[in-house]
């Protein structure tokens, strides 16, 4: 049956209701249901909580489990002990390659769309497969007639976040982008997959920062880091890392062969995440950028075609890193290492070939734009410009004047509300406009300014692109940059040498390499925050990354057997309708009948197969 390891069809749907509830909740409610609540009997065989999770042990043997890894790090003349949480990810990919449901849908080679307009071809961007990065890779590619040779290229995602009120927890994701967007970013089969932990709670400073001097600071940085790029080496190196340089051979769900090769050549997380990713300094070193070598002080520098810094790339930041290691001095080390923005670390994916770390970091709109740009500075000093014109009181009347609109947050007392999410600031944004152009002074650059924004926004949240739009995308950046510098000779202290500002460069890039930034924007994989957060409540706030991993493995084995029952219904479905037609019976009919027939009363079993039934 489909809805195997349960016994029945109600167990099954029962546990899908209420497995996500508590101990307490589930033994309440299941006490009823065999006592007054169902005088006459229930077709739910489970008695207890405890049953149902055994069951749910047993169908999460039908997805990817989770291993428990551990080791030991010195630092500082003591051993420090780590354990974390993490799935094969070849192991999970072969999964979704070898999925006949999936077959039809798996994009195994790149493809160039265009539009054709009165003889005038414009190429068209926006799923990963239809931009540069991808084609480019796979022409690098062995071609042997007979049996294809394909990129089967990873988006991955990490960050870390609340889960109770005094723990934080690192997820990381994997998402396939060899499969389509409504696919890879839904919760069902092929889409995102949690597949390890970050052990951040396990580093802990003991001394405190405020009593280590400053090269005791960066030698406990660096510790982070190495525990960092070990666990990343453990989940990703080891698996994924000789697969990506020699390929290995997997039959398909649609009975083909191919030799695949696993790359991660997408990243999607913000500023902080990157720089611990790619191992760079970060925002108050000489180059602070993941991406290339731009220097602090051109930061703003977002707009001039004749400015062109070098892009970081593996094999430069490894030579790099090894001419350091070669020095004698550690002093000299530092400073060649600071002359490039780059930490004392190894990076991982420098041994996962087509997974350029720094190539891989993506323009991310939720925290680059709309928390970044807008949410930390154009909003915040508007709003102190407005004050010191006394014209704060009408932005606020004029916001709440704006209509209401299906989709967008509407704003009572715009000025109380304290806006922590990347929705609201955006929301703002869209009604800024005509609510303060009489506020301000005339041809005031913030006005110029936050338009300029707002286009640059609206572009690069399209989910399919031209080279038209594109070209207009830059025209909106180029205005935006101008008028930023306009505010910062009006207003000195609005700087605008910062890297959230400085990603904008390199947005572009991105499109023509990645497709719409709607593919690598963070938002998508936030919601995981308070998926862990719910499945956290369910235990004791004790080792909650395993209690985070047991859930997570239970709701993709119910999702599998959910999948499975409607598969199932389907096919009983179309069988209903086919009988129907063949003998005239209303299919209302047949389907009561069937169902007669698969009460456990009338159901006799040997050997796990169907028996005929016997009078004795």
């Amino acid at each position: 049956k489909p809805w195997a390891p349960f016994r029945t069809r109600q167990d099954f749907e029962y546990a899908e209701t209420m497995y996500l509830n508590s101990t307490k909740d589930i033994n309440a409610q299941l006490k009823f249901l065999h006592g007054s609540w169902a005088p006459r009997g229930t077709l739910i065989t489970l008695q207890n909580a405890k049953e149902l999770h055994e069951f749910l042990d047993k169908a999460a043997k039908y997805v990817v489990q989770f291993k428990c890894h551990e080791f030991d790090e010195e630092f500082e003349g003591e051993t420090h002990h780590f354990r974390f949480y993490y799935r094969d990810p070849w192991e999970w990919l072969v999964g979704l390659l070898t999925d006949p449901t999936l077959a039809d849908d798996i994009v195994w080679f790149p493809c160039r769309k265009y539009l054709v307009i009165d003889g005038v071809r414009h190429r068209l961007r926006d799923e990963p497969q239809t931009a540069n990065l991808w084609w480019d890779i796979q022409e690098t590619l062995p071609s042997i007639p007979g049996l294809p040779h394909c990129l089967v290229p990873l988006l991955i995602w990490l960050d870390e976040g609340r889960v109770t009120s005094h723990t934080n927890l690192y997820p990381i994701l994997l998402r396939p982008l060899f499969l389509p967007s409504q696919i890879r970013n839904g919760s069902g089969n092929g889409g995102s997959v949690q597949i390890g932990f970050m052990p951040v709670n396990q580093v802990k400073d003991r001394r405190g920062a405020e009593s280590r001097s400053s090269t005791e600071k960066i030698a406990f940085s660096k510790f982070k880091r190495d525990i960092y790029h070990r666990v990343l080496q453990t989940i990703f190196g080891e698996s994924l890392g000789a697969r990506s340089h020699n390929g290995e051979c997997v039959k398909g769900g649609d009975g083909l062969e191919r030799v695949v090769f696993p790359a991660i050549p997408v990243a999607s997380m913000d500023g902080k995440e990157a720089d611990i990713f790619t191992a760079t300094r970060g925002p108050l070193s000489h180059f602070p950028c993941s991406q290339c070598l731009v220097r602090t002080d051109q930061l703003h520098n977002i707009y001039s075609p004749d400015v062109v810094f070098p892009a970081r790339n593996s094999e430069a930041m490894e030579t790099i890193w090894k001419e350091a290691k070669a020095m004698r001095f550690k002093t000299k080390q530092e400073e060649h290492l600071q002359n490039y923005g780059l930490h004392d670390t190894q990076n991982t994916f420098w041994r996962i070939k087509h997974s350029c770390p720094y190539r891989s970091i993506s323009y991310d709109m939720l925290h680059s734009d709309d928390m970044g740009k807008f949410g930390k500075r154009l909003w915040p000093r508007l709003k102190e410009v407005m004050k010191n014109l006394k014209t704060l009181s009408l932005l606020s009347i004029n916001m709440a004047a704006v209509a209401r609109w299906p989709g967008l947050q509407h704003f009572d007392n715009v000025l109380e509300k304290e806006m922590n999410d990347g929705d609201g600031f955006l929301d703002i944004e869209k009604s800024l406009l005509p609510c303060i152009v009489q506020a301000l002074p005339r041809d005031s650059p913030w006005v110029h300014a936050i338009r300029a924004h707002i286009q640059f926004r609206m572009m690069m949240r399209l989910h399919c692109l031209t080279d038209e739009q594109i070209a207009r995308k830059e025209q909106y950046q180029v205005k935006y940059g101008k008028m930023c510098e306009n505010i910062k000779k009006k207003h000195p202290e609005c700087s605008t040498d910062f890297p959230k500002q400085h990603a904008v460069y390199h947005s572009t890039a991105d499109i023509l390499a990645k497709g719409a930034p709607s593919t690598y924007c963070t938002r998508a994989n936030e919601g995981i925050h308070q998926e862990n957060r719910e499945a956290i409540a369910l235990g004791n706030n004790r080792d909650i990354d395993r209690q985070a991993a047991k859930i997570d493995v239970w709701k993709e084995a119910m999702a599998q057997i959910r999948m499975h029952v409607d598969a199932h219904d389907e096919e009983i479905n179309q069988e209903i309708k086919k009988l129907a037609e063949e003998t005239g019976a209303a299919p209302t009919e047949i389907q009561q009948a069937r169902a007669r027939s698969e009460t456990p009363a009338n159901q006799h079993w040997r050997l796990g197969s169907p028996g005929n039934l016997v009078n004795s």
